[in-house]
This record gives C-alpha cells, structure tokens and sequence, in this order.
C-alpha cells in the first residue's frame, strides 16, 4: 500500500509545490486538540520568551521549567498533551504527557520508542486548566543515546494509532540516503500525509484496533484524529 501512497503523493507533489509541511488533520475527538495543540504548547512560548530574557544558559535547555512555564502561561480551555524533545551532548532529552511520542531510526530500523502514558485505554494524560486536568509534573522524562545520520519522528497519537513501526522503515527506505540532509521536511509531510490516508482506511488491523482488541473493545481500521508529525536527523 505504501508504494502505490508514494507514487501518488509525488505526483502530487509535481503539481502543488506549496504543500504546508506542517500539515495537520483536524481531529473529531474532543478537547482543543482540535485546535492542533498538541506538541505544540512548550514551544508556542518559547520564542516570546527569548526575545526578552532567555530562561537557560546556552547549550541548556532545562525542560520541566519550559513546560511549566508554558502550562502556567496557558489560560486556554480544555486540555492538551504535550511532548518536548531536544539534543544535548549525544542523546535526545525529553519530556512527555499523555499519548505523544516520538521514535528513533537508525540506518532505517527502529531502535526506540517513547511510551504513552494512559490512565486506561484511550484516555490519556493531559495538561488543562480544570480540576480533573492533570499538571506538568506527571510528566515523563526520557533520556535516549544517539549517533549521527539517525532519524527522530515525533507525532501526535493519530500517527501512531494509525502507522505501524515497520511502515515508517519503509518510507524511510524508500525516500532517504545517507547524503541526504534536506529531506526531512518532505518526510513529515509523507508521514502525515499517510497516516491521514490510512486513518480513513476502515478495513485492516490498524495500531488503534489492535490496541482496543487487548482493551476488550472491537475497532476495525484506522482512527480519524489530530496528526502532527515533526522529523528530525542527527547530523
């Protein structure tokens, strides 16, 4: 399926050079999610923040201020989860709430991914301003080792219910090579771009259904909801 995906996104692509490489696909879930929130929190603030007074030394980033700064600054209603990610040394530091995550590629194969942090299935951890809103301190800290030329994908759950691991290695294969330094933003566009398509797809044994089948719910195919996909490549 991913082939036939490729060929027609490039063809695609030939005609509309102006594709919005941070694409997003409106979620029918409830919750500013909808608004295409997640991900996104921490770093709405960040550069009003260093336009007056810079809150780290540089070459620090000190992520559980960041997000708790971001979530005090925050006076919008609802909830949203959240995921920071950055590279300091040779590892990637992270922080995340709820059912963000982020994977690591090296030489076109997975060799990690972030956890999502659920009270039960489907109800993740959230940051919100209400009573039943969890705060920033829930949040995980992740710290992973990396080598140059890997590949980080980060997502909102609506990639990661709807792309399995392997079809990722797949694009990657299919779209990358080792010289290539360019290509990331015409990979989180095809990532997103398919996991839009295969959320639509109600006739496979998506991440989500198979997710709901050791829940004990019944779900078949994809699941239509936000997807946001950021890619980065350690050079």
């Amino acid at each position: 399926m991913f082939s036939r995906f490729l060929d027609c996104f490039r063809s695609q692509d030939e005609k509309n050079k102006t594709v919005d490489q941070k694409k997003l696909i409106k979620s029918e879930s409830s919750g500013v999610a909808d608004h295409g929130y997640s991900m996104i929190m921490a770093s709405s603030y960040i550069p009003k923040e260093r336009k007056s007074r810079p809150l780290e030394s540089k070459g620090a980033v000190n992520l559980k201020r960041v997000l708790q700064k971001a979530f005090s600054m925050t006076k919008s209603k609802g909830s949203s989860t959240a995921l920071i990610v950055t590279l300091k040394d040779h590892s990637l530091y992270a922080l995340n709430v709820g059912d963000c995550g982020f994977m690591l590629y090296r030489d076109n194969q997975c060799v990690f991914r972030s956890q999502s942090q659920q009270r039960r299935f489907n109800f993740p951890y959230q940051l919100g301003n209400s009573k039943s809103s969890d705060g920033p301190s829930i949040a995980k800290e992740i710290v992973v080792p990396v080598r140059l030329g890997d590949i980080v994908v980060a997502g909102t759950d609506g990639l990661f219910d709807n792309v399995f691991e392997y079809e990722i290695e797949a694009v990657l294969r299919a779209t990358t090579n080792d010289d290539d330094k360019s290509c990331v933003g015409e990979l989180a566009v095809i990532i997103a771009e398919y996991a839009s398509a295969k959320s639509c797809d109600k006739s496979f044994e998506s991440p989500f259904s198979k997710a709901s089948k050791l829940a004990g719910a019944k779900h078949l195919g994809g699941k239509i909801d936000d997807i946001s996909v950021i890619v980065a490549k350690i050079i």
